[in-house]
């Protein structure tokens, strides 16, 4: 039954508060590559007007582009979510390397 066939019976999901394990090795291993690969280029990168081009070859390395994509077609065949947690992760330390990915 949703809310429209009956409005007053109002059903309640608790809010996404926890990360199962596995997310949160994914999410651990993105910030140690950010912390290690991406930090230390920010100032050169923003004073260059653009990314490093050594950087985008480990970002492939990691697997971290085209991270939906089916490994048939050179993806890694992640979840959508992994894919969002990755964009967050590299977005702390440099919200121009997040979109590219």
């Amino acid at each position: 039954m949703n809310i429209m066939e009956d409005p007053h019976n109002l059903e309640i999901h608790p809010a996404l508060t926890s990360l199962s394990e596995d997310e949160i090795m994914f999410q651990e291993a993105i910030r140690a590559f950010a912390l290690a690969e991406i930090e230390p280029l920010v100032n050169e990168m923003e004073s260059d007007q653009q990314i490093h081009p050594n950087l985008i070859g480990k970002i492939f390395e990691m697997g971290f582009m085209g991270i939906e994509i089916a490994e048939e077609y050179g993806g890694s065949q992640s979840s959508f979510f992994n894919s969002i947690l990755l964009i967050e992760e590299i977005s702390k330390i440099d919200p121009s390397v997040a979109i590219l990915i």
